[in-house]
Parts: C-alpha cells; structure tokens; sequence
C-alpha cells in the first residue's frame, strides 16, 4: 500500500488485474476505508485500499470535469513513461551504494532531480519497477540498493539470457525462411551444405535430438521452445504432438529428406560408404553363398521380430506371393 494515506483530490496509482492506472481520488469510505475514485476513462470505481500502491504529489479539484480530468492523467501518463525512459538508475545506485541502507522513494526523487514532482515522482516509479539488477523493493516506497557482487551477478544473467534469446531468434528466421522456399531449393541447399554452415547449427541438432530420442531427450525442453516460437512466426503448428512435431518440422524445413529413417540416426547406423567400403561390399555379395547345404535367400526382404533392446537379433519373417496368388510366410 502507498506510503501515505490517499485523500480526496490526490491522484494514485493504483494496481488492477496486473496492470497499473492513475485515478483521481473523490471518496474513502469511514467504515470499510476504500477508496472510491475517477480512471483514466473518467470511471467512478472503488478499490480496497491496498490496490492503491503510490500517492503522487499532485492535488486536483474533485469536481474537474471527464475531459479535464482525462486530459490530465494522459499527460502525466505520457510525460512520466517518457522520463522514465532516461532515467539512469545505475548511476542513482552507484549514488547511493555505500550507504548499504534502505532508502526511500521521496529520497531517490529528490537525489536524482532538481526540481521534483508528480512526473519525476511517477518516472521514477517506473523506472524502478523495471529495473532488475541495482535495487530491490523492500516495503512500499522503500528500496534497497544491491551489493556490488549481487549486481555483477544479476548484469552476467540478463546478457547470458539476451544472448540466448537472440540465438533462439536467429534460429526462428533462418527455419522461417528454409520454410518459405521451394522443395527443390531445399534440397539443394541441404545438399551444399547450407545446414551444416549455420552459425546456429547446435540449436537445428537440438531439434533433430529430440525428433530422434523423444521425451526422453535432456533438452527436449530447449526444443519444444524452439518449434513454439517457430510455430508462433508462421502462424501454424506442424503435424504430431511432442516430438512427432520436430521431425515434420525437421523434413518440412529440409532439414530432413523426405524419407529419413530415424531408427538408423537413433542408432548411428551409416547409410554412406566410401568406395573402398563398396567394393568389398560388391565382391561378398558376388560370391557363391549356396554352400554347405544353405539357400540363397538375400533376394528377400527380411524383417527382424526382435525387441528394440535385444542384443541378439536373430528372430525374423518374410512374406513372399507365390504364382498361384498364394503367400509363404518365412520364419
């Protein structure tokens, strides 16, 4: 609540639904002590006392008229978020630092403007209430300035979190943008390696992690963040829920091709190999493997039945249709 008592012709700032407005006070009520006042918009309204958070300096007739009184608090409004703007608060902390005592409001006004009043008063508020590193409100009206180590601290988390905001922001363009291209263009830039150039490579792998391990990625959250605020720019989600959504943004994007298969990322399994590799590959498969009693069967498609956590996979079905529409199932 405000330092001192509001009165009828004081105007206030009050606190509603998260917001804060300037009225002008016409009535407090004896029994309950509410206080009874004209908005911005010259609406007759009634707060507990304890909504009214600080009494300007500033008397006004309670009989002004709607326009006036309008008029009057947009002026002070516009002129106080104006001079609230420079108000310097580093440099009223480095002021004031030493003391390492509380200090008022009407103190700090007085300290950092020469002629003070209802506009100072208020941008001065303001400028309080935003700042984050050199002071904390103790009571109302009452601050107190933060050790020198404690600001050092708070300075190094607000540039670590601008920092990571504009690289989340770096990421939501260039993916917007991958978007908005043609599918030839982008499978032309993924195979010219425009991915792999990015400067925010790490946040499209943080993406991609999640798309492959699912929830129980360490940063799925890092990466749920990052396809919301992509989401946000374009105006629509993409298909699935969870990480479903991060591997159709990942091919939607081009990040992907079309037909990636996961289960081989999951798994590192390489689907390139060098010539070398291909060779040795070719020369096993011309060999004659119908030795020692045993069928050719490397023309089948053959799909394992083990679990995803087997070691041993050696459990598997084929399903071939014979000439007379009949189908063999191997086992």
């Amino acid at each position: 609540m405000a330092a001192e008592n509001p009165t009828p012709g004081t105007i206030v700032e009050y606190a509603d639904k998260g917001k804060f407005h300037l009225g002008l006070v016409t009535h407090i009520e004896e029994k309950s002590g509410k206080v009874r006042l004209l908005n911005e918009t010259a609406k007759d309204i009634t707060l507990p006392a304890k909504q009214i958070l600080h009494v300007l300096p500033l008397k006004q007739s309670v009989s002004v008229s709607a326009g006036n009184l309008q008029a009057i608090l947009k002026n002070l409004d516009e002129s106080a978020e104006e001079l609230s703007l420079t108000c310097d608060i580093a440099e009223l902390w480095a002021l004031v630092v030493d003391s390492e005592s509380e200090i008022s409001l009407d103190e700090l006004v007085s300290l950092y403007f020469d002629s003070p009043g209802a506009v100072q008063t208020l941008a001065m508020i303001r400028a309080l209430r935003n700042d984050k590193v050199y002071f904390k409100t103790l009571v109302s009206e009452m601050y107190g300035p933060r050790p020198e180590n404690i600001v050092e601290d708070l300075k190094k988390q607000i540039a670590a979190k601008a920092e990571k905001e504009a690289w989340r922001q770096k990421f939501v363009d260039e993916a917007v943008r991958m978007l908005k291209l043609p599918e030839n263009e982008k499978e032309n830039a993924r195979e010219d390696g425009l991915f792999e150039q990015s400067d925010i490579l790490d946040a499209w792998h943080i993406v991609e992690m999640y798309a492959i391990n699912g929830t129980e990625y360490a940063e799925k959250t890092e990466a749920e963040a990052l396809l919301e605020r992509v989401q946000n720019k374009i105006n629509r989600g993409f298909s699935g829920t969870a990480y479903l959504r991060a591997r159709a943004f990942l091919r939607e994007s081009g990040f992907w091709p079309e037909n990636t298969n996961v289960a081989l990322l999951k798994y590192e399994i390489p689907v390139a190999f060098t010539d070398c590799e291909e060779k040795q590959a070719f020369e096993i498969y011309q060999r004659n493997r119908e030795i020692d009693g045993r069928r050719d069967l490397t023309h089948l498609d053959v799909f394992s039945i083990d679990d995803v956590d087997t070691l041993d996979i050696d459990d598997a079905l084929s399903i071939e249709k014979l000439p007379d529409g009949n189908l063999l199932l191997g086992v």
